[in-house]
């Protein structure tokens, strides 16, 4: 089922019926193989001929690698090779691509560039393109590198509040939508690679009242990443302090929402139950004011006290020895 032991990344691409039958054939298959029961001598070898017998694993997978284990090193039949032919076609993609289309090849790019520094310039070339769309999409997989020479282009998204396509629509209302802005995905990305300079577009846009949940955790996050990886002078400190307090000094407007949320705010009146998610932006704050060694803050505190074991445990994990003395009706 769904509660396999999988990285948070491969459980998004798990979630269909054929998927759990698949699983449960490995499971089975892996069961009958596993010596006396002991599922870490699975020989994997013989799992994968099995797999390849039922048709569940494609003959033309690529060898096991060296440890012959599954993971992240996994050789998969669906990584292209790099050779010039695909290299040119993928770079060519980041650039003529219609914004509105999904496309492989910043996945692709990614994969080839973490091993071939010859692929990772030329990719990183595209940062400076006149063309936006290719800039931005460059500086998207730089950033998954670790490339801090992304950090302009993404502060750039960011400053210009950029949407992935003309057409999008950016009426805060319109709660969950399936196209995350881009400005929204580079604070996301500048977690990565972001250095204090970065922390001024934070700061004003943090400045923003209506900034929806989502936006505000990933806000916080982006700070505990820059003051994780970065020595910190003490504006760059009061600065960060200054962004945490704007994500809590009010609450966001979609705070409160059914357990299951829905895609439109507007569907929230028709919610006969409405649970109070303000939460994992406390937990978000928390875990940024770790970073720069300072206790947590009084509302993620009280929430070592809330009635959800979900919470409780999370806040465990951040507020550690910290001791529940405050009020418990202190409003997160």
């Amino acid at each position: 089922c769904r509660a396999l032991g999988v990285s948070q990344d491969a459980h998004h691409s798990l979630r269909m019926q054929r998927d759990m039958q698949r699983i449960g054939e490995v499971a089975g298959l892996a069961a009958v193989l596993a010596p006396q029961g002991k599922s870490r001598q699975v020989p994997f070898e013989k799992l994968r001929e099995a797999l390849q017998s039922s048709g569940a694993v494609p003959e033309t997978q690529t060898e096991a690698p060296p440890d012959d284990t599954f993971g992240p090193d996994t050789k998969s039949s669906s990584v292209l090779a790099h050779d010039e032919t695909n290299l040119a076609a993928w770079l060519e993609a980041l650039e003529k691509a219609p914004a509105s289309e999904s496309f492989d090849a910043p996945w692709h790019l990614y994969r080839a560039g973490k091993e071939d520094l010859q692929i990772r310039t030329r990719v990183l070339s595209l940062l400076e393109s006149p063309n936006d769309l290719a800039s931005w999409r460059a500086a998207a997989i730089a950033a998954l590198w670790g490339e801090s020479v992304a950090a302009p282009r993404l502060v750039k998204a960011i400053q210009e509040r950029a949407h992935a396509t003309e057409n999008s629509d950016g009426d805060r209302d319109k709660t969950y939508r399936c196209e995350v802005p881009n400005w929204l995905i580079a604070v996301s990305l500048l977690r990565l690679v972001g250095a204090p300079d970065s922390l001024a577009v934070l700061n004003e846009l943090a400045d923003d009242a209506g900034l929806l949940h989502n936006a505000r955790t990933a806000i916080a996050l982006c700070c505990e990443g820059i003051a994780s990886r970065h020595e910190l002078s003490e504006s760059d400190h009061e600065i960060i302090l200054e962004i945490l307090w704007k994500l809590i000094e009010s609450p966001a407007p979609n705070s409160l929402a059914p357990p299951q949320r829905p895609l439109m705010q507007s569907d929230f009146a028709e919610a006969r139950v409405l649970e109070d998610w303000s939460w994992q932006i406390h937990l978000a704050v928390a875990r940024a004011r770790r970073s720069l060694g300072l206790p947590p803050h009084e509302q993620a505190v009280a929430c070592l006290g809330d009635e959800r074991a979900l919470v409780r445990r999370a806040f465990q994990m951040v507020c550690g020895d910290v001791t529940l003395d405050v009020p418990l009706d202190v409003k997160i």
